[in-house]
């Protein structure tokens, strides 16, 4: 993926495994936070999305208009 959005202009690529939700996997402030290895639950997916929120919007922002 990441080399797919090194060579192509509308093809961006957000890694979501940084941060601190990812990195304590099966736990997040002790309970689990996925099904399976490849399936966040709704309370690992809601984790990652408020530890990301800021970072994943600016990330977009330049390419988002009004």
């Amino acid at each position: 993926m990441e080399k797919l959005a090194a060579t192509r202009q509308n093809v961006y690529f957000y890694n979501l495994s940084k941060g601190n939700a990812i990195k304590n996997i099966p736990f997040y402030k002790d309970t689990l936070m996925y099904y399976n290895a490849s399936h966040l639950n709704t309370y690992g997916a809601v984790a990652l999305a408020k530890e990301q929120e800021k970072d994943f919007m600016s990330f977009f922002s330049p390419f988002l208009t009004d």
